[in-house]
């Protein structure tokens, strides 16, 4: 894997070119976005804020180029991925400035904040407005029906779940890219900084005020950003999960079961998580030094 990382980062032209055909590629096979823009993560996390930049324009210019070649998903003119660069960009840039990865996290969710707040405003309603897309990309989905998100009221929260769903990928991603540099330039320093991950404090206090000014506003927002905001407490509460696994050395048979219910029952650990992370906030279970 190390041999992989150089090789991508021989070149921008090289990391380019990769994380280009990956992204136009991801219109066939959508897990795909998420190995691309690990690629512009990593490369952002070695090379610098000016090098990915340069390299965000020619991911974005090869993406482009491809789709006129592959036939675009209903309800995606372009690759998904292409809106996705500019977050992974300012969440990469951030963690190799800080080297804190829960400021990484905390950009993400600041990033699907602005989207969800900005679909609401310049919508006109929201609800609507998803609801207009998704009647247009269940065709792409076997078994899926718009008639399904009515029947189960998701579509009223649409807003903040597909925001939360942006967002969980673009952290996934970052991750994954400062994973990949640990193996090659610094090993187990990866977990060294999950282990501590957390979401700083003047954040938090933002969060919640911003919450408690849109309740009084806007309530259908405020629940959208409130589902929004569990994207940052949950990889908080992951990171308590995974500090416990190591403390008490039980490896993989205290991390099977979560990591099973994600793939199955994600929803759920979602929540379960992000309420993890909140009572790591106020109770500070792995005992991290006060944040100044």
């Amino acid at each position: 894997m190390a041999s992989l990382v150089e090789f991508i980062l021989y070149s921008r032209f090289r990391a380019m070119l990769v994380a280009g055909i990956l992204g136009g590629l991801s219109q066939l096979l959508l897990p795909l976005s998420l190995l691309s823009l690990a690629i512009v993560a990593l490369f952002i996390l070695r090379k610098g804020d000016q090098e990915g930049g340069f390299l965000l324009f020619g991911t974005t210019a090869v993406i482009v180029a491809m789709s006129f070649f592959i036939a675009s998903r209903p309800g995606f003119t372009y690759p998904l991925v292409i809106m996705l660069l500019l977050p992974v960009y300012i969440c990469a840039a951030l963690l190799r400035l800080t080297s804190a990865q829960g400021v990484a996290v905390a950009a993400a969710g600041f990033c699907g904040a602005v989207f969800a707040i900005a679909v609401e405003l310049f919508s006109g309603d929201a609800v609507a407005w998803w609801g207009a897309w998704l009647k247009t990309a269940v065709q792409g989905v076997e078994g899926a029906s718009y008639q399904g998100f009515e029947d189960n009221g998701s579509i009223l929260i649409m807003n903040g779940l597909i925001t939360l769903l942006l967002g969980l990928t673009v952290v996934a991603s970052v991750l994954l890219g400062r994973w990949l540099q640990s193996l090659r330039y610094n090993p187990g320093g990866f977990r060294k900084e999950f282990y501590v991950l957390r979401i700083p404090k003047a954040v938090v206090t933002g969060n919640i005020a911003l919450l408690a000014v849109t309740a009084i506003l806007n309530q259908r927002l405020m629940i959208d950003l409130l589902i929004v905001s569990m994207l940052m407490y949950f990889f908080q509460g992951m990171a308590v999960l995974h500090h416990g696994a190591a403390q008490k050395k039980t490896g993989i048979l205290y991390l099977a079961p979560p990591y099973f219910l994600l793939t199955v029952a994600p929803h759920y650990v979602i929540v379960g998580m992000s309420c993890v992370g909140v009572a790591d906030i106020l109770l500070n279970f792995r005992k991290l030094p006060s944040q100044k």
